[in-house]
């Protein structure tokens, strides 16, 4: 118990006020966000895997080996910072206990209400976020007493955040029943709507309080979700900072969820276009990696907006690191111990990300200019972008860098294993008739008892190759065939699962293709003939005419765009059927495949 009691007085004193330092505010930070202990300790070549966290991975999933506590009797509700597996989430970092169940319970030397909370918190499911939830889940959902707005919480946010505020007593359980199909989204995932909440219950007079609340809410609920894409800029509203940064815009989505009621809110400001200004295609820059990254560690850090400014200007001056564009033409930094093939991180993730967190010396002092289009380690599309990203949160939040480091040159120039689809003039290991990728070789059998027994080793084959060894099935038969030391069911098996290949995924790919080609065709003439339409309408206000156009199978308009809006209609109709067509057969294809993949 006297762990638990050291682990968890560390994230206690993370509700007080920031002290009066060089970087930091002198002012009391109300950011929920706030933890002056985070990232106190540097990521070291020394640290070791056992390491205390430098910070709190809170709900988000861990993926690699870490010290856990639990209370006892709690086993399924991990604190993190006894040796445990990977692949879980730490519960304790929530403000219904970090601001109240605890420190009740040091006060009153009794664990009692806390561990009533673990024991029934280990049964809610964890809110889904952006994702929502169907009435099929069975998620139990709360709303404002009043009626207000229509807001619902998930019971995990409920009793984490709002039975940790003041405004407690203005949730109940909701009565509407959710339909089975119908998708709601939990109000407070929203990371304003949180953020609002915390603070805003914190205010003495309650009831002014909670109308800026409501009103902050509603405000959130009537925005769109920024999915980082081009759009029309008069789409919505801009933010851009005070300090000018050339060539930065925030939508107000991301700048609702990421710097509104933060200290950093008033450095920044509604650009107050006029249309015409508008009239123009943009993308938020709050939706790269880079410049997120920097406002959470700042917002965690207590850090002056300068260090965002100085960030945001780098990545303003530099190629944009957006999601499904590579860099041409660019520089990128290696890794100063020797440099990893198929690696780099260019210059706006390094002075954004790596800068930030403490790990430039880990890297050249200059970046390397890189012919041809390249991708940066931070980029969402670059290959194996879930291995880095899992690795990088590794060494960044146990301060082990070698987690990092050594995962990326051992893996980021093998080549991504190719699935289910067929890959030529590949490398490739196993046998003939049992083919496995250099990725699945190397996570999987390499240093077993029966890999120096086999036929290939790092061999070039011209001909489309199918992978034998990226299923969990099959590395159980692997497995099954290392116990037994022989690999002859195993390569029969295989030969059985290729001809089965052959009989339907070819078959099931073209059908799905076929279906993909003939929606597009089809959702395109439904706007063909919604345009049509409009033409028909605005030809009837202006040239209004007695005749009548068209025949029986398309109806009679008062004009030929109303003809020609019929027929796209009735063809885009007939797409989508034909699109459906094929559904059953593919669908029995791709179950008689995964019988056996």
């Amino acid at each position: 118990m006297s762990k638990l009691i050291s682990a968890v007085s560390q994230i206690q004193l993370a509700d007080q006020p920031a002290s009066i330092t060089s970087q930091g505010y002198s002012m009391e930070i109300e950011d929920p966000t706030y933890e002056p202990l985070a990232f106190a300790t540097p990521v070291t070549a020394t640290n070791t895997p056992s390491s205390p966290l430098r910070v709190c991975p809170q709900t988000r999933v861990v993926n690699y080996q870490t010290t856990w506590h639990h209370l006892r009797g709690c086993a399924d509700v991990g604190i993190c910072s006894c040796e445990i597996k990977s692949g879980l989430t730490c519960r304790f970092n929530v403000p219904r206990i970090t601001k109240s169940l605890w420190p009740d319970a040091k006060q009153t030397a009794n664990l009692g209400l806390l561990r009533d909370y673990m024991l029934r918190h280990a049964s809610v499911p964890a809110c889904t976020k952006a994702a929502g939830a169907v009435g099929t889940d069975g998620v139990k959902w709360f709303g404002l007493a009043a009626g207000e707005l229509g807001m619902v919480a998930c019971e995990a946010c409920h009793e984490d955040i709002v039975l940790s505020t003041t405004f407690s007593g203005r949730f109940c359980p909701l009565k509407q029943v959710q339909g089975a199909s119908e998708r709601w989204t939990c109000t407070i995932s929203y990371s304003y709507v949180s953020r609002a909440l915390q603070i805003l219950s914190r205010r003495r007079d309650q009831d002014t309080a909670w109308v800026e609340f409501v009103e902050a809410a509603r405000k959130r609920m009537a925005l769109p979700t920024c999915e980082g894409k081009e759009i029309n800029a008069i789409q919505c509203n801009w933010y851009r900072p005070r300090q000018s940064v050339a060539n930065l815009d925030f939508c107000e989505t991301c700048y609702l969820d990421q710097l509104a009621m933060t200290p950093y809110a008033d450095d920044f400001a509604d650009t107050a276009e006029g249309v015409e200004e508008k009239l123009c295609m943009r993308a938020c820059d709050l939706q790269l990696i880079n410049l997120g990254e920097c406002v959470y560690l700042a917002r965690t850090k207590g850090l002056r907006v300068q260090v965002i400014l100085q960030a945001a200007a780098k990545i303003a001056s530099s190629p944009r690191c957006f999601k499904g564009m590579g860099i041409t033409n660019g520089k990128f930094y290696n890794f100063k111990s020797g440099s990893a093939a198929n690696f780099g991180v260019c210059e706006a993730c390094h002075a954004s990300i790596l800068v930030q967190h403490g790990v430039e010396a880990f890297f050249g002092s200059e970046p390397q200019l890189v012919a041809g289009t390249a991708w940066c380690a931070f980029n969402p599309s670059v290959a194996r972008f879930n291995g880095l990203v899992d690795h990088w949160q590794q060494a960044s939040e146990t301060g082990y860098w070698g987690a990092y480091e050594t995962w990326v040159k051992k893996y980021a120039a093998l080549p991504v294993c190719p699935n289910f689809n067929l890959a030529a003039k590949s490398k490739w290991y196993g046998w003939q008739d049992c083919t496995i990728c250099p990725e699945c070789y190397e996570t999987a059998v390499e240093g077993t008892s029966l890999a120096t027994s086999m036929e290939l080793h790092d061999v070039v084959i011209e001909g489309e190759t199918l992978c034998c060894m990226y299923s969990d099935r099959m590395r159980g038969k692997y497995k099954e065939a290392c116990e037994a030391g022989d690999a002859t069911e195993l390569r029969a098996f295989c030969r059985e699962r290729w001809e089965t290949y052959q009989q339907t995924v070819p078959r099931f790919k073209m059908i799905y293709e076929t279906q993909s080609m003939q929606s597009a065709m089809a959702m395109s003439n439904m706007m063909l003939s919604m345009s049509y339409q409009h033409a028909n309408a605005m030809s009837d206000w202006v040239t209004p005419s007695r005749y009548e156009y068209g025949n029986s199978s398309v109806g009679y308009h008062s004009s030929q765009y109303g003809v020609d809006s019929a027929e796209a209609w009735n063809k885009g109709q007939e797409g989508f059927a034909q699109a459906r067509g094929g559904v059953a057969e593919a669908s029995y294809l791709k179950d008689v495949w995964q019988a056996v993949e």
